[in-house]
């Protein structure tokens, strides 16, 4: 096994490594969503969603029922 090195086009923000990384990329996609009217970036209805998903799947782990 080796370490694949990212290319260079998937740099959103080039010189930032480590933990940062991954907070420095997003934030750079909610800009262009932003300028650009895009979605790339999950939004609050999804963060919704899923916290409904994982509220049906921590109630039924509790019942033992499925739902």
């Amino acid at each position: 096994l080796s370490v694949l090195p990212v290319p260079d086009e998937y740099q959103l923000v080039p010189g930032v490594s480590g933990p940062a990384s991954p907070v420095a990329h997003a934030y750079a996609q909610l800009r262009t969503d932003i300028e650009e009217g895009t979605r790339t970036v999950p939004d609050f209805r999804h963060a919704v969603g899923h916290h409904r998903l994982l509220d049906r799947i921590a109630r039924a782990a509790e019942t033992g029922v499925r739902q």
